[in-house]
């Protein structure tokens, strides 16, 4: 090999490097990104040692594959729980901001004139309607998020029994040695 190949190969190879230290960190930012900035606050602000189980608590317990896809299977249950609890907390406040139009809605009916219309925003545009129709345009807003509140509720009360039925069959198996407990800040 002549030098100056030998030096543009050595070139290129450092640049493969670098693009691989890019990749890594882009990947690395990306993965951090499906956290909430509350959600790592809270992750960086753990203390590792209450997580920790004591020496003499420990027992060497083989896992199995069984055992590891039980742990998973509750993992991604929890992340479910989670996010569903962060959906809950949007319904209601849906439910709120629903509440409110309606009672803007109703002053609006006693003090309006019988021929003036409402103008409410649609996207971004506003459109004249009377009153009766936006009263029963958030009727069927109202209903509709009534159902998904009791519907995120119903699936989580489904993910919390069964991550209770898993914690039965992981804490017989492997006792204080698996820590599947909530932290109460989560």
């Amino acid at each position: 090999l002549r030098p100056e190949a030998h030096t543009a190969r050595l070139l290129n190879l450092n640049g493969l490097e670098r693009k691989n230290e890019i990749d890594l960190i882009s990947s690395a930012s990306s993965a951090l990104s499906w956290f909430s900035s509350d959600t790592m606050t809270m992750l960086l602000e753990r203390d590792p040692a209450t997580l920790m189980v004591d020496k003499k608590d420990e027992k060497d317990v083989p896992i199995l594959k069984e055992d590891q896809d039980r742990i998973n299977k509750f993992a991604r249950l929890s992340n479910h729980v989670q996010t569903l609890e962060e959906e809950l907390k949007h319904k209601h406040t849906e439910v709120e901001n629903i509440k409110d139009a309606v009672t803007a809605v109703e002053e609006f009916g006693i003090t309006a004139d019988d021929d003036e219309k409402l103008r409410i925003s649609i996207g971004e545009c506003f459109v004249e309607v009377t009153t009766d129709v936006a009263e029963e345009r958030l009727a069927d807003m109202q209903r509709q998020a009534d159902e998904d509140l009791t519907s995120i509720n119903s699936e989580i009360d489904g993910c919390r029994k069964e991550m209770e039925d898993l914690k039965v069959v992981l804490y017989a198996k492997f006792g204080k040695t698996i820590n599947l407990e909530m932290d109460p800040e989560e």
